[in-house]
């Protein structure tokens, strides 16, 4: 028996690459080596499993443990090699339709594009090496160390940031939903801004401190630092998120949507008139009139008595109701699908640190590689998520596109939606309230009635 053959419990055992860190199932985003664990007598490995790792092909293109990889690698490029053109092609649409459209540069957006800046390192970086492991088992760690350590490094890099950007998002939301107002005086663009650097930090120094890694405490400390630390911020966030968006739904439907917002018509067609507040950055809100107003940053608050009648009133409430289900569902497929995609790989990679032998080799194989595929498909699915159903995003893409199909120069442009500011005047006791604003910007408002706010979108 050569060298090449000998046992893998024996006392000359190689240093063996990255392809054996994903036979424990750890994937090349931790890739613990092997030797680490054998020195710590937590592997005993049989030489048929040797064998099937390392035996050389026949001329039939087959070996001793079974058919030729070429099949395997085949299957695996084609659905890989969509998987990274979709994941580049969905990012850099969401960074150019923040960068080109005003209306979407408000603070949460920011935290989305930085989402997407550590999607595009996953499917420019990540992915394609990836897959040139899965054609040519390159980069090796012994021949090709310098490959080597940037795909890991830059690997731990993206996936922290990208998990610790999705709890930036759900703390960002958390705050705008149950305090809207100390909200938009306390997060300025320029502190999300300083946020996202802080991120960007934290996970670059995660990954650097791969080069000090030991044994295998650092696969637990970044199972640790990049996941089961933020999946409590991200679950409670999105479920406060969830129980005030469920509770107002059902206050709504208790109050006969709006109840609290107005007196309806009697039976002679009559309306009275209730207070509203309106909530709009100064250069989108314009008033003639009298004017009762405090200013608090960039805010300005105008009171104002609309009319409303009982069928825009239950129209109103109607949109509310239907707006706030709907948040709920897409924080449900927020929460499944990070769960989903990173749970697996989390859970594969500790019980293959922990205890290498509870799983068969060759099942502990094909686990790594599905998992791997998994969480590289986070990347993919969060542009979905974040901007698709979204209906800003949406406007901007097709615009973008048409442009693009057209062969039109690309420009900034401004408003996406024709209704995403109030078009009509609002008339009561003598005051007006005009269009809020024709600039290139859209303006939130929200209507504080009887201490409720309903934010119309």
């Amino acid at each position: 028996m050569t060298d090449h053959f000998k046992p893998l419990w024996g006392r000359n055992v190689p240093k063996f690459g990255i392809a054996h860190a994903m036979a424990l199932g750890l994937g090349p985003w931790l890739a613990v080596e092997i030797p680490d664990l054998i020195d710590k007598g937590l592997i005993e490995y049989k030489e048929k499993s040797a064998r099937i790792l390392l035996a050389p092909t026949s001329e039939s293109g087959e070996t001793e443990a079974g058919p030729s990889l070429s099949e395997n690698v085949a299957l695996a490029s084609i659905p890989l090699a969509f998987l990274i053109v979709f994941t580049i092609f969905g990012n850099i649409l969401v960074c150019a339709a923040f960068y080109l459209c005003r209306d979407l540069r408000n603070v949460t957006n920011y935290f989305v594009v930085s989402l997407a800046v550590a999607d595009l390192l996953v499917g420019f970086v990540c992915m394609p090496f990836w897959f040139t492991y899965l054609i040519k088992q390159w980069p090796d760690r012994e021949r090709d160390y310098e490959f080597y350590t940037l795909w890991i490094c830059l690997d731990i890099v993206s996936g922290t940031s990208s998990i610790m950007n999705l709890v930036a998002i759900s703390v960002d939301r958390f705050f705008a939903i149950t305090s809207p107002f100390n909200y938009h005086l306390k997060l300025t663009k320029k502190r999300a801004r300083f946020c996202i650097v802080l991120l960007w930090v934290y996970s670059i120094t995660v990954a650097g401190l791969h080069i000090l890694r030991r044994g295998n405490w650092y696969a637990y400390f970044v199972a640790s630092a990049s996941f089961f630390l933020p999946l409590p911020i991200l679950v409670y966030s999105y479920a406060r998120i969830f129980r005030v968006a469920h509770k107002q739904a059902l206050k709504m439907r208790a109050e006969n949507y709006g109840h609290e917002l107005s007196e309806y018509e009697d039976k002679n067609g009559e309306t009275t008139d209730t207070d509203a507040f309106v909530n709009a950055k100064p250069r989108a809100s314009y008033s003639m009139g009298t004017r009762n107003s405090t200013s608090a940053s960039r805010f300005i608050f105008h009171k104002v008595r609309p009319r409303l009648t009982s069928q825009s009133s239950m129209r109103q409430m109607r949109r509310v109701l239907h707006t706030d289900l709907k948040a709920a569902k897409t924080l449900a497929i927020v929460m499944g699908a990070f769960l989903a995609c990173w749970s697996p790989y989390i859970i594969s990679m500790l019980i293959a640190v922990s205890c290498p032998r509870c799983i068969p080799l060759q099942t502990n194989i094909q686990i790594a590689k599905a998992c791997k595929w998994l969480h590289y498909s986070n990347s993919a699915v969060n542009p979905i998520i974040y901007t698709l159903l979204n209906r800003q995003f949406r406007a901007a893409f097709r615009r973008i596109l048409c442009r693009f199909v057209s062969g039109r120069r690309f420009s900034y442009f401004g408003r996406l939606l024709s209704h995403s500011t109030p078009r009509s005047s609002t008339r009561s006791s003598g005051i007006t309230v005009v269009d809020l604003d024709k600039a290139n910007c859209k303006t939130e408002v929200e209507i504080l009635v009887c201490t409720e706010v309903v934010t119309v979108v």
